[in-house]
């Protein structure tokens, strides 16, 4: 029953992962499907299981945080020219303070 479980999840990942084209997890899971497959009829393998608890793991941290990078380096972005300007504008004014010391 477990690994029935797993191999639906793995599944639903898969359906989930191909629709974000990204092929390097899709590929990965679907190598871990096909194994767990192989292995049905022997017995249970739990780094198969650890494996796939560690992608879904991986996934939902990456869901998570992408966006939270996104909205910062788009804030970045926005203020980094202005801040270019008054950064020169203090590094001009200081070496003319000093010139004229």
């Amino acid at each position: 029953m477990n690994l029935f479980i797993i191999t639906r999840f793995s599944q639903i990942d898969l359906i989930k992962l191909n629709s974000r084209q990204n092929y390097v997890k899709t590929t990965f899971l679907r190598n871990i499907n096909n194994f767990i497959f192989k292995q049905y009829n022997k017995e249970f393998n739990f780094k198969i299981f650890i494996m796939i608890i560690l992608l879904y793991i991986m996934d939902t941290i990456d869901r998570i945080i992408r966006p939270l990078v996104q909205t910062a380096i788009g804030a970045i972005m926005q203020v980094l020219p202005v801040t270019i300007v008054l950064v020169s504008f203090w590094i001009c004014g200081h070496m003319a303070s000093i010139r004229y010391m």
